[in-house]
């Protein structure tokens, strides 16, 4: 039923719907047309489904409920494998281009690495993490309250560590790099990548209670940021940003009101600049 529907996630070749007893997932690459295939297949679970990642092949997806993430493998269609046992799981996000899964929990958040290839643990962060996504290898990550914007390699030349680096590094502090007024602090509640990963929007707000999504040209070959602009002109409060994967610089932006902006590169070169409601 529609109204058990809790999550949904999409990859290139699967779609799959968190519900509150369990997760539905249909193969979208052999069918043809725009209805979705009648059969479906059905995983359970023994409580609600609070978030989903699904890996780009295809083949495996991650849910999390409120005691545990689950790792299913849509090949085998066996049942879904607790692959941690995590307290309270927050976020849970894949990355589209390498075989890297992010799970936050509390104060601390777990890499995984290929699914069922082994899992770093990285503890002793100030609070939890407030949003993060990834740029290829990059994780990029931002603390509850916190101006900065930090990120993790997880490679090295062309190959891909075995083991990750143990520290984040600081990408951005928003105190530094956009105007505020005094008094004013920043916190960092949206982040998210374009496909080229040239572009980081960060979704902000201030303490006062405003909200502001800023725009910055990112280059993580050399760990740098640039180029940043703020977005005018949004009908309210800005409350969700995406960039839409295959649709070049198309960057969602939901606002309060329930209004939904697109803001589209009209440029060879440089930041986007074109925004439409």
């Amino acid at each position: 039923k529609q109204w058990y529907q809790r999550r949904v996630r999409a990859s290139p070749k699967l779609l799959c719907v968190g519900c509150a007893t369990g997760i539905i997932c249909w193969d979208v690459v052999s069918q043809k047309g725009s209805n979705l295939p009648s059969r479906a297949t059905v995983y359970l679970t023994r409580s609600a489904v609070s978030m989903l990642t699904a890996a780009p092949g295809g083949r495996y997806c991650l849910a999390s409920t409120q005691s545990e993430v689950l790792l299913l493998d849509t090949i085998t269609g066996e049942e879904p494998i607790p692959i941690r046992s995590i307290a309270a799981p927050g976020i849970i996000l894949h990355s589209p281009l390498y075989p890297f899964s992010l799970v936050t929990e509390g104060k601390r958040f777990h890499v995984l690495r290929g699914m069922t290839e082994g899992c770093e643990t990285f503890s002793g962060l100030q609070s939890g993490v407030a949003c993060a996504a990834w740029s290829g290898a990059h994780l990029l990550l931002s603390l509850r309250s916190s101006p900065l914007v930090l990120y993790l390699s997880l490679y090295c030349a062309e190959e891909v560590q075995s083991k990750l680096s143990s520290q984040c590094q600081v990408l951005i502090n928003l105190h530094k790099t956009v105007t505020y007024s005094e008094g004013e602090s920043w916190s960092v509640e949206g982040l998210t990548v374009n496909d080229s990963g040239e572009r980081l929007a960060v979704l902000a707000s201030t303490d006062t209670g405003t909200a502001s999504v800023f725009i910055f040209g990112l280059s993580m070959s050399t760990t740098s940021v640039f180029e940043s602009d703020i977005i005018s002109g949004l009908p309210s409060r800005p409350t969700l940003i995406e960039y839409q994967h295959q649709q070049g610089g198309l960057l969602c932006i939901c606002c309060e009101s329930g209004d939904v902006s697109f803001l589209t590169d009209t440029a060879a070169h440089g930041l986007p600049n074109h925004l439409t409601t």
